[in-house]
């Protein structure tokens, strides 16, 4: 399935109770075919729910989104969703858990999930299951996991927020790889600034709850990009103005 667009228009989010809480008000983005977005935003902010949104997980109070010009109103292949936890099925091996998708939609296809286990350095640990593999391994099936329903957009929330610091580096130089492989939409959720510039073609911060867009910010740095440009005095400053940004929110100390 080839890459779509992203289209969010005046989405408004409002869980009920006895309490009403207005997550998201009038939100609107837009997400290029085969873009790396990235949103930033305080916590609670409602970065997840707007990913729940999309993938059609939750149900929006008011508004429009649209994936490659379709509104969004229930989960589709179309879409793929890698959460933080790894949310493997632990009674399956790893190859069964990526083929799982597919075989859902009656797909038997053991060369997709053989390429993408290869894809993502898994292919020798096709047979092992989930608790045998580190958190890096289980993150990664659950990425193969994703792409192996061939999906336009990929979402994905805070995928790699478990995992220490060098694994972490190994995951987004992964990712990225992958991506550039499969042309895909991605639409990233991180707290982590600096990931989020090492990863994006574009930043969208969010402000503080209710959730809206504050700033959409270009990425200029050239691909492929490596650890080291958290050095570089252009990406330092970007990374201070979106700090800026997200301090708007905080509460004053007495």
């Amino acid at each position: 399935m080839k890459s779509a667009d992203i289209d969010v228009r005046n989405v408004t989010l409002r869980y009920g109770g006895k309490q009403p809480v207005l997550a998201l008000d009038r939100l609107s983005l837009d997400v290029r075919p085969n873009e790396f977005a990235v949103i930033v935003g305080p916590s609670g902010c409602g970065k997840s729910s707007l990913l729940y949104l999309i993938a059609g997980l939750e149900d929006r109070t008011s508004g429009s989104i649209q994936v490659g010009g379709q509104e969004v109103t229930s989960p589709g292949a179309d879409r793929g969703m890698v959460f933080q936890s790894y949310t493997l099925f632990p009674w399956l091996t790893v190859a069964q858990n990526v083929a799982y998708g597919p075989k859902r939609r009656g797909v038997d296809d053991p060369a997709t999930v053989a390429r993408y286990l290869h894809e993502v350095g898994l292919e020798a640990f096709a047979d092992h299951y989930p608790a045998q593999l580190s958190g890096g391994m289980k993150q990664r099936v659950a990425i193969a996991r994703a792409l192996a329903n061939d999906p336009a957009v990929l979402l994905m929330d805070e995928p790699f927020g478990a995992l220490d610091s060098q694994t972490r580096h190994q995951m987004q130089r992964l990712l990225l790889r992958v991506w550039d492989h499969s042309k895909k939409t991605v639409l990233f959720v991180t707290h982590d600034i600096e990931e989020a510039i090492l990863l994006a073609d574009r930043v969208f911060v969010m402000s503080g709850r209710p959730g809206q867009i504050r700033r959409v910010l270009d990425v200029g740095f050239d691909r492929p990009r490596h650890e080291d440009l958290v050095l570089d005095p252009a990406f330092i400053a970007l990374k201070r103005e979106i700090m800026g940004l997200l301090r708007q929110d905080e509460v004053p100390a007495d």
